[in-house]
């Protein structure tokens, strides 16, 4: 792959799931009336230059999917969703951060779960089931660090990334055990404010539930199923058209626009911080009975799934040292980065590396950590000595 691709739009496509993607995609990054500016095909192509322009800020902040120049392009050729276009490309599958891979696996996903429920498939005249309601709810959450990190991308990773974690393992399913809907959708979203010390976790979703339950008793229960969250909750009336899941679908899973937009260091914390976390979670009996399978003595049994092996306390405190030094580096005074560029590059180049052995292998040696302490240590002093000096 030898450079950019030029994609121009030939055509729109215009089904209910591709509306749905632009709702929860476009409006978000662009503001209402994006449309009217630009069009969808305009719009399209607006978004893949922002993403190109990401990538690149990504992989300076040093995330290593990016570190390669053909796996970095592949990023930067990630197809526009929704259109025909002249060009086509292999999808990058950064979803948690690529507002294109976002659409396609989070919100694509939702809505074809959910409307294979209500009308059976995609025919865009299909009758919806009259049994079922759909409820939509967005939760947000401020997660702060305790008193005694500091708000940097080095303590995001090692002390706020495992909380949040383990925070979205524990309650995965919360509103589902409470509430009982028959089907439904949760997502997790990530935002981060590198400028007030603080981050926030978004957990939102559809339900279906029976068309004789109370709204009143759903947004009840949804406040007690996760009262440390704001929560907005609608249980919508009457039988739901395509229209109204599509709609919701872009309200509830809107595109974390800070992924975008934010401090590229803090972005990459938290996207390593995540690497291996299921955001999307879908329920429902066909699902169920999917996971599942019968042994030859009749039990019903789940299939043997591997384990992602578990990152140890101190594997995770050095690879926080190894964000640290880089991010100390970037402090550092402009022109005494440049008088001192073979310097600053040498120890982040070593920093890397040591992080990514550290990574690899799952394990830090005493000597690793040693020499990532005294790195951070040297790259402080010429901050501190920037500050004397003014």
């Amino acid at each position: 792959m030898s450079g950019d691709f030029h994609y121009k739009v030939l055509d729109v496509r215009h089904s209910s799931r591709y509306k749905a993607m632009r709702s929860a995609v476009y409006f978000p990054i662009f503001g209402d009336g994006w449309i009217r500016k630009w069009g969808v095909g305009g719009t399209a192509v607006r978004l893949t230059g922002l993403w190109r322009k990401r990538v690149l800020e990504l992989r300076n902040a040093g995330w290593h999917p990016f570190e390669s120049r053909i796996d970095r392009q592949y990023a930067r050729n990630c197809p526009p969703f929704g259109v025909i276009a002249t060009t086509t490309a292999r999808a990058c599958g950064r979803a948690m951060v690529c507002p294109l891979c976002y659409a396609r696996r989070y919100v694509l996903k939702s809505f074809l779960h959910l409307e294979e429920v209500l009308f059976g498939g995609t025919h865009p005249l299909a009758k919806p089931r009259e049994d079922l309601r759909l409820v939509e709810f967005v939760a947000r959450q401020r997660v702060c660090l305790n008193e005694r990190s500091a708000w940097e991308p080095g303590a995001i990773f090692r002390d706020w990334c495992p909380w949040v974690n383990g925070y979205i393992y524990l309650h995965r399913r919360r509103e589902v055990d409470i509430l009982k809907p028959q089907y439904g959708v949760v997502l997790h979203r990530i935002f981060v404010d590198e400028n007030h010390g603080h981050g926030w976790l978004a957990r939102s979703g559809l339900l279906l539930v029976h068309r004789q339950t109370p709204a009143s008793w759903v947004e009840e229960v949804l406040a007690h199923a996760i009262p440390e969250f704001r929560i907005s909750c609608t249980r919508h009336k009457g039988t739901p058209t395509k229209r109204l899941l599509r709609e919701a679908t872009g309200r509830a899973f809107a595109y974390p626009v800070s992924m975008l937009r934010a401090d590229p260091a803090y972005t990459v914390a938290v996207l390593r911080g995540f690497h291996r976390t299921h955001m999307l979670a879908t329920y429902g009996p066909q699902l169920k009975c999917a996971f599942e399978k019968e042994d030859q003595m009749g039990r019903r049994t789940r299939p043997f799934v591997p384990e992602e092996p578990e990152v140890p306390p101190d594997v995770r405190e050095a690879l926080g040292v190894v964000e640290d030094i880089k991010y100390t580096v970037e402090k550092v005074d402009e022109h005494v980065r440049e008088e001192r560029e073979d310097f600053f590059g040498s120890v982040v180049k070593k920093a890397k590396a040591i992080g990514a052995t550290i990574e690899k292998t799952n394990r830090v040696t005493a000597g690793q950590r040693e020499a990532l302490d005294n790195m951070l240590e040297g790259v402080r002093k010429w901050v501190h000595d920037d500050e004397e000096d003014d």
